[in-house]
């Protein structure tokens, strides 16, 4: 860093000795410099080296937006917006810096903002694949799908077999409620990634969803095969087995799925229903209870915890987790009866 502004320093005393115009090319040269040290992630040398030019030569734009990227790498968020702002002041057609505004805005939650200034960055260049990308991205996560799909399906113009952009095509759809196109854009992924895991387990949620099990667990063998270590696919799968009552499969699958992951109260729960299928109740308790531990907001479970309970003679537990359960589903026919013998036992009728 101090060769290079020892550098930068000797070509400004030529330059204010006029041997060569601020407008030389060899300007350019020095701000590759700069953006070198931003390529390298020396942000704070970037800042200094950009500093220096712009005390210098003030009226030079790229310098300014450079400054802007390197203190966004360093989440100076509002100091790189001032930056970005001047150096469209120097130079009002510059699509990079609108684009740079609107990934700065997007950063402080300022979301229209960012949009507006992801479409000037479009108005100035149509074509900037990367302001077409930030628009969409940021229209997914505001859940405007329907737009976020148009601003994809331009940026497929330019990159047709990026596989995260039709991913992200099908999840918008998927979002809609749109099955059918959803489906049809987790093949297309496929088509171009047969590897693609992601692309699998989502394509055996739409299945799953419809009830086609069959075809869910196919796929999702299939991404087992790609990552036998993955905790979500064993998840799935699990679940899978226990809505086709395959209760031994479920339960080999769903340990797994935990060991791998033993921060999944999901998983501890569906394991905990495949106890309970197999009348296995102590287990069903343990793994259940080590839900609740993770995630006490889980609206399934407490059913089979009462009963479980009640079969080991905890008529009190049975009680409470029955009649948690008989808040969501009051009407329900079995646990009001196991509840009824939970009563019985503890002498309250």
């Amino acid at each position: 860093m101090k060769q290079l502004l020892k550098n930068i320093d000797k070509f400004i005393s030529y330059s204010i000795q006029g041997r060569e115009s601020k407008s030389d090319s060899r300007i350019r040269v020095k701000i590759s410099d700069g953006v070198k040290l931003i390529e390298e992630q020396r942000y704070d040398d970037a800042l200094a080296f950009f500093d220096k030019m712009i005390k210098y030569f003030p009226d030079v734009s790229e310098a300014y937006y450079n400054k802007a990227l390197a203190n966004y790498n360093l989440n100076n968020y509002q100091t790189a917006i001032n930056d970005c702002k001047y150096s469209l002041i120097l130079k009002p057609h510059y699509p990079e810096a609108e684009n740079l505004l609107g990934i700065l805005f997007s950063s402080l939650n300022s979301y229209e903002v960012a949009l507006i200034r992801f479409n000037n960055a479009l108005v100035l260049r149509p074509n900037y694949y990367d302001a077409l990308n930030n628009k969409a991205e940021l229209l997914f996560e505001l859940k405007r799908y329907r737009e976020c799909i148009n601003s994809y399906e331009q940026c497929l113009k330019y990159e047709k077999n990026n596989v995260e952009i039709i991913l992200n095509i099908a999840a918008s759809y998927y979002f809609l409620g749109d099955l059918s196109q959803a489906r049809e854009y987790y093949h297309k992924a496929l088509n171009i990634d047969n590897n693609n895991i992601k692309a699998y387990t989502n394509l055996a949620v739409i299945y799953f969803n419809e009830s086609n099990y069959n075809v869910a667990e196919e796929i999702l063998k299939k991404a087992a095969k790609l990552d036998n270590q993955n905790a979500d696919i064993l998840l799935k799968l699990g679940t899978i087995y226990l809505k086709k009552q395959l209760i031994d499969e479920a339960i080999n699958t769903l340990k797994t799925s935990v060991e791998l992951n033993s921060k999944s109260a999901i998983a501890y729960l569906k394991l905990g229903q495949a106890y309970f299928l197999k009348q296995l109740y102590k287990e069903a308790i343990k793994s259940i209870e080590r839900a609740f531990v993770i995630d006490n907001s889980l609206k399934e479970g407490w059913f089979e915890l009462g009963v479980s309970y009640h079969t080991i003679n905890r008529y009190e537990d049975s009680l409470n987790a029955l009649n948690n359960h008989l808040r969501i589903n009051q009407y329900d026919a079995q646990a009001n009866y196991w509840k009824g013998m939970s009563l019985n036992k503890l002498d309250r009728i």
